[in-house]
C-alpha cells in the first residue's frame, strides 16, 4: 500500500513540476519522474499552489471559518498568511520553513491553515503567499460578514468557556521528497487554547520518544529526522491535545538516491 501512496505523490509532484518548465526546457523524451530528480539537482526554484482558498468566504457571526492553502515546490516553500494592510498573521507559524528551505534537495508539500475565530466588522482580504527560492505565488480570499446561525444562541455556558478554542493543526508538510543522508524538520503548529501538547507518532504507530539517535522532537512541535534513510519511508503522524479536543495529521516520507 505504500508504494502504491508512493507512486501517486511522485506522480503528482512530476505533473505539477512539468506544467512549471517551460516550452524551451521539455524534453518529451525524459520519464516524468527522471525529470522531476533531475529538476531538484539542477537546483531550479519551484513552486505551485496546488490547493488554493474560495475568491469570497462569508464568516456567520460568532462563527469559526478557516481558510486553507496547499504549496508544493523546492526548496521547502515558506507558506505566509498576510492580510490586506500588509500585516503577517501568526509570523512564528514560519520559523521551521525559515530554518531548513535552504536545502535545495528536498520537495516538499505544504499545507498552511488560518483559523479565523472573531468577526471582522468589515470585508477583508487574506492571502496565502507562498515562496521557494526566488519564486513567488500567492492566492487571496475576501471574508465578509453573513448572519448568525439560527441555531446558535450566546448564553451563559458560551461566555464561561468563550476564552477556548479547539486545538487545530495549522501549519504542517503533507509530502516531503529527500535524498537520502539529508536531514529533515517536521512542522507540527497548532492553533487553540490553552495550548495543545504535540506527539508524533512513527510509520508503526509508536510513540517517538527520543530514544531513537537520529529521532528527535522539539519542545514547540517539530520532528527532526537526522541522516534520513531508505526505511523511514512512511507516514509520521503528529497528534496535538489541548485538554478537551485533539487535532491529528500525517507527513509522508519518500527518500530518493542521489545518483
Amino acid at each position: 500500500m505504500s508504494q502504491v501512496i508512493c507512486l501517486i505523490f511522485m506522480v503528482v509532484i512530476a505533473t505539477s513540476m512539468a506544467r512549471s518548465i517551460s516550452l524551451d526546457d521539455e524534453d518529451n523524451s525524459v520519464n516524468p519522474l527522471v525529470a522531476t530528480q533531475q529538476k531538484i539537482e539542477s537546483r531550479n526554484d519551484f513552486v505551485k499552489i496546488v490547493k488554493s482558498p474560495p475568491a469570497r468566504v462569508a464568516q456567520p457571526l460568532d462563527s469559526t471559518i478557516e481558510l486553507e492553502c496547499e504549496v508544493v515546490g523546492s526548496p521547502i516553500p515558506i507558506v505566509q498568511w498576510v492580510t490586506g494592510s500588509g500585516q503577517y498573521v501568526n509570523f512564528d507559524d514560519f520559523e521551521t520553513n525559515l530554518i531548513s528551505e535552504s536545502d535545495p534537495t528536498i520537495m516538499t508539500t505544504v499545507r498552511a491553515r488560518l483559523v479565523i475565530d472573531h468577526q471582522i466588522g468589515t470585508e477583508r482580504t487574506y492571502t496565502c503567499v507562498a515562496r521557494a527560492g526566488g519564486k513567488t505565488v500567492y492566492a487571496s480570499t475576501t471574508v465578509h460578514k453573513g448572519p448568525r446561525h439560527l441555531t446558535k444562541q450566546l448564553n451563559l455556558p458560551d461566555l464561561l468557556v468563550s476564552k477556548k478554542r479547539p486545538v487545530r493543526i495549522t501549519h504542517y508538510f503533507k509530502n516531503v521528497l529527500a535524498l537520502m543522508g539529508s536531514n529533515l524538520i517536521l512542522p507540527c503548529k497548532t492553533n487553540g487554547r490553552p495550548r495543545a501538547e504535540i506527539t508524533w507518532l512513527d510509520v508503526d504507530d509508536n510513540v517517538i520518544t527520543g530514544q531513537e539517535t537520529r529521532f528527535k522532537t522539539l519542545p514547540t512541535g517539530e520532528l527532526i529526522i537526522s541522516d534520513l534513510k531508505w526505511s523511514d519511508m512512511g507516514s509520521y503522524t503528529c497528534v496535538a491535545k489541548n485538554g478537551f479536543s485533539k487535532d491529528t495529521i500525517s507527513t509522508f516520507i519518500y527518500p530518493t538516491k542521489d545518483e
